[in-house]
């Protein structure tokens, strides 16, 4: 008990970029893409992370974080729409009528709006233990659980990814301190979500993140890390008389 160690951080940000650069669609031309200045962006934010180790062999770590990053000025931004039957005279207004095919390109502010791939929401909760198997090594469990909120992919806030969870996790085997042989999983719990979307005047595309994943990683330390000398102390200690 006499082992336990915590540690806490807490910090909070405001500030403002000027002369913002996006890069967006050409209105009527179809092959070009454009860079727009989009002119004042204003970021406000806190973060807070804690650490936590009951034992010298388990650790929590846990991360929250709050962004509101958005454009203070943007009066001219170049963006998408979907054609539909429903706004065939004005093909600038979003419609939920069925759409026709394609998107049509348009101008008007984005000032207010959220800046792309900037979540509000952000938090992450990990584990990591490690288990002393004396001569034969160590081996080593980590848990990762990440939480990403809503966030746009471009400057009007159309195109967007709802809150989602993530899990990852290692187990390794350390028979010594110079390498080791480490499983891995990432998206255990295999969510799907888009890591990235984007607007064109074919239409809306978007690129799923990768599934379900396993590997292996075979590890070699050219010197012992802290882990290893962490590893060779133990050793030592147990060789040790009483």
């Amino acid at each position: 008990a006499n082992w336990i160690k915590a540690q806490g951080l807490l910090f909070a940000f405001h500030y403002k970029v000027k002369d913002y650069q996006i890069r967006t669609a050409a209105p009527g031309n179809t092959a070009t893409a454009l860079l727009l200045n989009a002119g004042v962006v204003k970021v406000d934010g806190a973060e807070a992370e804690i650490s936590f180790a009951p034992t010298q062999d388990l650790l929590f770590n846990a991360n929250l974080t709050y962004l509101n990053s958005r454009f203070g000025s943007f009066p001219l931004n170049s963006y998408y729409v979907p054609r539909t039957t429903g706004n065939v005279a004005t093909p600038c207004v979003l419609s939920t009528a069925p759409r026709t095919g394609g998107n049509a390109t348009c101008v008007g502010p984005a000032t207010g709006n959220r800046t792309p791939l900037s979540p509000r929401f952000s938090a992450s909760f990990g584990i990591s233990y490690t288990a002393d198997l004396g001569d034969s090594g160590e081996l080593i469990t980590t848990g990762l659980l990440s939480y990403t909120g809503k966030a746009y992919y471009e400057a009007d806030n159309r195109l967007n990814q709802p809150g989602f969870a993530v899990f990852n996790g290692t187990l390794e085997y350390r028979p010594s301190a110079n390498w080791g042989i480490e499983l891995w999983g990432n998206n255990i719990t295999d969510k799907r979500y888009y890591a990235a979307e984007a607007a064109g005047t074919t239409g809306d595309h978007g690129e799923l993140a990768p599934p379900r994943t396993f590997g292996v990683n075979l590890k070699f330390d050219l010197c012992c890390g802290a882990r290893g000398s962490d590893l060779g102390h133990r050793r030592e200690r147990a060789a040790s008389p009483s």
